[in-house]
Formats: structure tokens, sequence, C-alpha cells
């Protein structure tokens, strides 16, 4: 093989020192040289050089041509994948906020139909996440309905109950005792609500549940305003019975969590518990579990009455039963006395008309924790359209037991001295 050197006369400055890359053709290795800046370049011996051009600007290192076309390859590199990954993004944005196929909403039925782009919530745990699109469409749905429903604006009435009414023949039960604290949660928007009993406890586990995973509750089937307590879709599995229980399960603080509770008015609450266990569904309990009073309501009211002063007095160490879970105080529940400030009380009205109230300020709490609109409006659809199966809200038999109770003065006092702390604390007007 015929060899062939070229002998290069270029020189850096003092100091400087060039690097010369000679490939052989046989192993195609990289070769470096490095003379000193005073000696002439030159290639010796046995390698054949194919084209080897050195420059020095005098202002940089030496630099060969094929470095800078290594240098220039790179920078158009980065170019190109920057291009790239911008194109994709613009792709799956157009795809996830594309109109859907067609298939949601169909037969009349809900579409909760989710794309993973947008959250809709800042909590850490929410893996709820739809198109700002389907965001949109759904809270001009949900405004469209709280305007249709008449539910747009409405609040709370205040009301500064006159504690001057009540003659105080009987012993006022004392407050701040614990009875029963059952909560019912959506993890991934920390949210939980407080149920107490006759307070529309049933609905309320069930609008809870529905939120919990919208996707199984109706797939089963279910309706918020035809559960069961008994069968209910969500038993054991977004229940707790205390908040600390509740907090300790989630390795979380109180401040995380927006909580709150529905009160109901003393009164009608208890008739709503004699005439719901004692009369309309009396075929379903025995005669022992009226406290043995069948259908007599001053027999109702005055066991009550004793028996919470005797639960008090043993300062909640007492055994209770079902009765008394529906019937004692509203402010034993819930351990208000010791977060009345943090969580939310919502007014439970009796009257229709009134219980409008009720739902705007359930809606209020739901939008504050970051609930879909799209959940919202169809909590709202079932609310209006049915009541649950034991309502005894506009039943003739509650009027009648009604007049009987307030036409009897003593009877009344007595319903006053049990139920005076859940009058003044949540704001209830004395008859």
């Amino acid at each position: 093989m015929q060899m062939s050197t070229r002998k290069i006369s270029r020189k850096c400055p003092p100091g400087w020192h060039s690097t010369l890359s000679i490939i052989t053709p046989t192993t195609h290795e990289l070769w470096h040289r490095i003379p000193h800046p005073s000696q002439p370049l030159s290639v010796k011996n046995a390698y054949f050089v194919h084209s080897i051009d050195l420059t020095c600007d005098c202002q940089s290192k030496c630099l060969s041509p094929v470095k800078k076309q290594l240098r220039l390859s790179r920078e158009l590199y980065c170019v190109l994948v920057f291009v790239v990954i911008v194109y994709i993004v613009a792709l799956s944005h157009l795809y996830l906020t594309s109109s859907n196929d067609g298939s949601c909403g169909q037969n009349g039925k809900a579409c909760f139909r989710e794309f993973q782009l947008v959250p809709t919530t800042k909590a850490p745990a929410d893996e709820d996440y739809v198109s700002r699109t389907v965001l949109l469409k759904e809270q001009f749905l949900l405004d469209a309905k709280l305007m249709n429903y008449s539910l747009y604006g409405l609040k709370e009435l205040p009301v500064y109950p006159d504690h001057k009414k009540i003659t105080q023949t009987y012993d006022i039960v004392p407050a701040d005792l614990k009875l029963e604290e059952k909560l019912r949660v959506v993890y991934k928007k920390r949210l939980a609500a407080c149920v107490i009993e006759k307070n529309m406890s049933t609905v309320l586990a069930s609008i809870m549940c529905f939120l919990h995973d919208h996707e199984a509750f109706l797939k089963a089937n279910r309706t918020i305003t035809t559960e069961y307590f008994w069968t209910r879709f969500c038993k054991d599995k977004n229940e707790h019975n205390s908040i600390e229980d509740l907090l300790n399960a989630t390795h979380t603080k109180l401040k995380d969590w927006t909580t709150f509770a529905l009160v109901r008015d003393p009164l009608e609450r208890l008739l709503s518990a004699f005439l719901d266990k004692c009369v309309m569904n009396r075929e379903q309990f025995s005669d022992q579990n009226c406290y043995g009073c069948r259908d007599n309501i001053h027999c109702f009211v005055r066991t009550v009455y004793w028996r919470a002063k005797a639960f008090a007095k043993t300062q909640g160490r007492k055994p209770y039963n079902m009765e008394d879970v529906h019937t004692f105080p509203q402010n034993w529940h819930c351990s208000f006395k010791d977060r009345t400030n943090k969580m939310k009380i919502i007014k439970y009205y009796s009257e229709f008309t009134e219980r409008k109230r009720t739902y705007a300020r359930i809606v209020d709490v739901l939008k504050e924790a970051g609930i879909r609109p799209g959940l919202i409006s169809e909590i709202l659809d079932q609310l209006l359209g049915g009541s649950t199966y034991h309502t005894t809200i506009d039943s003739p038999e509650k009027k009648l037991v009604r007049m009987v109770v307030t036409k009897d003065q003593d009877l009344m006092d007595m319903i006053y001295s049990l139920y005076y702390h859940d009058y003044m604390m949540f704001g209830f007007s004395f008859v």
C-alpha cells in the first residue's frame, strides 16, 4: 500500500496547542497528536491522510471542520426535539378537548366522561380530572338548573330565638355531651359530612356515597333518594365514627378538611322521629321500639325527656338505643362542643319551599370543596325529583300530631327544656 504524507505548516500563537485528527485506513480510530507550538505540524511514517485542515483564529481554540460540523448538528438536533415536543403536546390538547363520540348523554342518562387534563381541585390526593371545555359546559348547565329550580342566591334566614318564651317548668337538659359522630367522606376532595338522624341523614349519606364513587354508584342502578340504611351502597367504604378516626386513617389534619352538618328545628325533628318509628312504619318494629308508647305522643315525649336527663347525669355513660339516637339533642352529635366554629352548619327545613334554602347551601359547600358542576347538577335533579321512602314532611298525620303537641303547654315546656341548647346554638325560634 502506497503511503503518502502531507506537511502542514501552520502555527498557532505561543501557548496554544492544536489537535490533529488522523484516521487509519484499517481501524478508523481517532488519534491525537499534540506538537509543540514552535514546531510545524506534520504527518509521518505509516498513516494515510485524506484531507486535514487546521484553523486557528488566534481568539479561540483551533477547531477542525469536523468539530464545527458536530457542534452545528447538536444545535440542529435540539431544535428538532423541541419542535417535536410542541407538536405532540398540541395534538394531545386537540384530541382531549375535542367533542365526544356521542355515546354520552343518551337516553337521558347523565354523562360524566373524564379527560386527564385539567385538575378541578387543589387537593393533592384528587384524581378527578376533566377537560376545561367539559367544565365550562357543566358550569353553564348548573347555573341554568339553579335558576330553573329557584335556588340561585338563596340564603338562610337569620333567626334570633327568644328564650323568654320558656316558662322553665322543667330543668334544662345540659349541652356538650358526646353521643355519636357519624362521618361520610369524599376522600379525594377532603370533604366530610356529619350525619344526624332525622336531619336528611339517609339522603345526605347517599350524596356523599355518590360523590365518593359516582361511576360505581350509577352502574349499580342506585339513586340518591331511594337508598336504605341497612342496604346502603357505601357501607364501610367511606364511613368513620369520629373525626379522630378519619384524621388518623388519612394522616391529615382537621384544617385540611371541609366539614359540614345539617341541623333541624328540634320540634320538627322530634315529631318526624315519632311518626316514622311509631306510626307510619310501626309494623317494621316491635312495640318496645317506641319506648313501649305505641302511638301515644305524650308518653313518647316524656320518655325522651327523662331518658335524656338520665344520660346527661351519667355524662354519657348510660346505654342508649335507636330511639335515643333519633330524639336526643342534636348538639350531642358530631362533637359540636369541640368544632362548632370549624364545621359548617346548614339548616334543614321541613317545608318544601324553605327546603330549597337547604339545597342551595349544600351546593355552596360542594362548590367550595371543588366538586364537579356536572355531579352537583345530577344531585339536584335527584333531590328535587323525589322524596325518601320514610319522609313525613307533608303527611296529614304530622299536621295532626303537631296540632296536638303545640296545644299542650306543659308538653311544649318539656320539649323546650329538652332542646333548649339546640334552639340557642343553631338559631331556631321557639314556637
